[in-house]
């Protein structure tokens, strides 16, 4: 199941994900981490459940 606009998604929220984690963790920022937590695990369970 090959998606080109699903792929996309992917890698934006997994791009985001690491952004937030990054900004989050300089800035000791919760809210952020806790963002980019959630991004990540969006990220793999799109990766999980489309492309494996």
């Amino acid at each position: 199941m090959y998606d080109r606009g699903l792929l996309r998604t992917e890698c934006a929220l997994g791009s985001a994900a690491v952004a937030l984690l990054t900004a989050g963790a300089l800035t000791d920022n919760w809210w952020m981490l806790g963002a980019g937590v959630w991004a990540l695990i969006v990220t793999c369970l799109i990766d999980l459940l489309f492309f494996r």
